[in-house]
């Protein structure tokens, strides 16, 4: 293989490896979805991945032979246009009198606008879905796996973990509160981990 051709792909991989990793800490991807919502998902979600990939090839292409990276191991040049990728697209070359900023960055927020509502409204329907399925069990087995989830969780540090609880356990006693919300409640937090 041509090395420029493996070196273009060294840092497409890169920046598509990055963007993965900015998509699976906004959107925590449903387990389970119908076959047309799992395919328009995988497009909007492995798309996004690629054209971020093919954008860093391309960027690295055009700036190889450039002053900068001429001195520089290609191999190392390529690893680092794919790791700056991110940080360049969000480049401004200026602002407008009314605070508006032209750049790169302009074109690139927008794109990913568009994505991440189209990634969102797949998740967030699959959310509410799931939500209101679990919320039919009872109010004590939603606030057991609840429980369960927060005490198994190895990211949430000891205090997050007993603020969990004591909201969890809160939200399940709660006679302010109609059982079917307390449901709903607890069911919303299990499927997302959020209050």
């Amino acid at each position: 293989m041509d090395p420029l051709i493996a070196q273009t792909l060294l840092a497409g991989v890169v920046a598509a490896i990055l963007t993965f990793c900015d998509l699976d800490a906004v959107f925590d991807a449903p387990p389970s979805l119908e076959w047309g919502e799992w395919g328009k998902l995988q497009l909007w979600w492995w798309g996004f991945i690629l054209v971020n990939g093919a954008l860093a090839g391309a960027l690295f292409v055009a700036l190889c032979d450039k002053e900068a990276f001429r001195d520089l191991n290609r191999w190392f040049a390529a690893f680092l246009a794919g790791a700056s990728y991110s940080a360049l697209v969000r480049l401004k070359f200026t602002t407008l009198p009314n605070n508006t900023p032209v750049g790169i960055d302009t074109f690139y927020e927008a794109l990913k606008g568009v994505v991440h509502r189209r990634i969102n409204r797949i998740v967030q329907v699959w959310r509410g879905r799931e939500s209101k399925k679990l919320a039919e069990s009872s109010l004590e087995e939603l606030r057991q796996q609840a429980l369960i989830l927060v005490g198994t969780n190895a990211l949430l540090s000891e205090e997050q973990r007993n603020t969990d609880k004591l909201w969890i356990n809160q939200i399940a006693t709660d006679k302010k509160a109609t059982e079917a919300d307390r449901k709903l409640a607890l069911a919303i937090f299990v499927i997302t981990g959020q209050k």
